[in-house]
């Protein structure tokens, strides 16, 4: 058998690219379904890798779970505090429908609270791709940049990182209310049709109800749209009518909470996510974190340069308007998705293009070799970045059976400082977040929620000099320092902690109650 000399390779490898061009461009649902298979599989692979758990949590997310029981244990009327989190407990201030929503399908269906905090935010990050989709269709005319912006939001880790875990949940859920929110915004600065304007409202105020950060975002959208896509230089009656729909249909929500606790608290919770917004936002940029490398950013900013010598305004800077407060980097990738396809399709490859002499036949091959690349280097970084969701879960394991623990066999009056493992601030973050929700017993460091009170500082001092405490001394002072009381100490073992741990093994003003190879519980004699 002759060997192929290199025509005959480039003539085949031509023939190929023809039936996958073919192929992808063939009208039908495959190729769609390939790449929302594929967005299902990198969303649920920590869960996957996990063993699909039925009693550990899927990351952080206990205060969103707490809500959940505390509306189930309320009998679905509006709870005003929240118990445990701190002496005093915390305002129950947060975007309340999906907590009420979830209560709801744990108290007529078997799924319990707890496995729907743990699932329900994959599920809707995946849903955000398939909404993704149908935002594509609108934006994009030809079906291989649909098809390609879509496996692009599909595959960009930004995208679904912060969505999946269990502290995704309102986010996850802003994110697609956005995407929607979108695709009625067009449809409404498109026509003068009131049905848009009333089904755009009505979104914007679901959103508001489901996700502080998804509502902002959808604000920032309204408002971009409304200077940009209106009859006029701002057309104040579109995004008035939108608006006062929203506030409506969210009016349930906030008049309770400024009834309960006044205006100041729902001002905090919003200044608290945006103080540092900017500064952290900057940073992101300039480390490219946003995009995971420098590879994405390239192509977004060449989409951003061929919006604009179109005069197309809105995408560039609604992705300005969304990347800047810190607080909603997930709701970039959307825009950038689409930035990303007009950087590659009508930037780069036209370059290269006019680089090549058309008659020669590799042209196509170098063209489709560049977009495979980009596409197999995007998965694998997305798929690195889905595996390390799914770290060891011993330590999780021993931390939720002292937990468990402590709830069977101590007092409901029983007040905890919770000690974490040194080094680590995610386990950190999950030990304290997850404490109070677990155990039921009140924890003095424990200032999740808290930003939306004044004491939210003092909290995060009196937990950083709890963090320094070596000897018993120096709890007393952090008592007296900052008025408190505590009646047991949690403790997550570490070489850090041992000198600690010790002092209060040898106490005779402190018995250990409970201890396995991740955790030891002490209290007061």
């Amino acid at each position: 058998m002759k060997p192929m000399s290199l025509e005959n390779i480039i003539s085949w490898l031509n023939g190929r690219l023809t039936k996958l061009e073919q192929f992808i461009e063939k009208p039908g649902y495959l190729v769609v379904m390939l790449i929302f298979l594929l967005g299902f599989f990198l969303r649920f692979f920590p869960l996957i890798s996990r063993g699909l758990p039925t009693d550990l949590p899927f990351n952080g997310g206990g205060l969103y779970y707490h809500f959940s029981e505390t509306i189930l244990e309320n009998n679905f009327a509006y709870p005003r505090m929240i118990p445990y989190y701190t002496a005093e407990g915390i305002p129950f201030a947060y975007s309340p429908l999906l907590f009420y929503l979830n209560a709801l399908i744990a108290k007529f269906t078997p799924l319990s609270t707890f496995i729907l905090h743990t699932y329900l935010p994959t599920f809707i990050s995946v849903a955000t791709v398939i909404a993704f989709y149908f935002l594509a269709r609108l934006v994009f005319q030809e079906r291989k940049l649909i098809l390609f912006s879509t496996l692009v939001y599909a595959i960009i880790p930004v995208a679904f990182l912060g969505l999946i875990p269990g502290e995704g949940l309102c986010e996850s859920f802003g994110t697609f209310m956005f995407i929607i929110g979108l695709i009625f915004m067009y449809k409404m600065f498109s026509t003068n049709s009131r049905k848009y304007i009333i089904i755009t409202g009505v979104l914007f105020g679901l959103t508001i109800l489901g996700s502080p950060g998804g509502g902002f975002a959808f604000l920032i959208a309204l408002l971009v749209f409304s200077f940009l896509k209106g009859a006029w230089i701002f057309d104040i009656k579109k995004f008035i009518y939108v608006a006062l729909i929203g506030a409506a249909i969210s009016s349930p929500w906030w008049l309770i909470v400024i009834n309960n606790h006044g205006i100041g608290v729902l001002i905090n919770g919003f200044m608290f996510k945006q103080s540092s917004s900017i500064l952290g936002s900057i940073l992101k940029i300039i480390n490219f974190d946003v995009f995971v490398g420098v590879f994405w950013a390239a192509l977004c900013l060449f989409g951003i340069f061929y919006c604009l010598t179109r005069r197309n305004f809105l995408l560039p800077i609604l992705f300005l308007c969304v990347l800047f407060p810190g607080e909603i980097s997930y709701i970039v990738p959307i825009l950038a998705a689409i930035l990303v396809t007009f950087g590659l399709f009508k930037v780069v490859i036209p370059g290269f293009k006019k680089q090549i002499s058309e008659a020669n036949d590799t042209h196509r091959l170098l063209i489709a070799s560049i977009v495979i690349i980009i596409l197999l280097h995007g998965i694998v970084i997305a798929f690195n970045y889905s595996s390390a969701l799914a770290p060891t879960i011993s330590e999780e394991k021993e931390g939720m059976e002292a937990m468990k623990w402590i709830k069977q066999n101590t007092e409901g009056n029983s007040t905890f400082f919770v000690i974490h493992y040194d080094h680590d601030p995610v386990r950190e973050w999950w030990l304290r977040d997850w404490f109070p929700a677990i155990t039921h017993r009140t924890t003095l460091n424990s200032g999740f929620g808290s930003e939306w009170t004044e004491h939210f500082e003092q909290i995060v001092n009196m937990h950083n000099d709890l963090l320094k405490s070596t000897e018993i001394n120096d709890l007393i002072k952090v008592c007296d320092e900052y008025d408190v009381q505590f009646t047991h100490i949690f403790i997550s073992k570490s070489q850090a902690r041992a000198c600690l741990t010790n002092r209060l093994r040898e106490s005779e003003n402190f018995k250990t109650l409970f201890e396995n190879t991740g955790a030891i519980v002490f209290a007061k004699k």
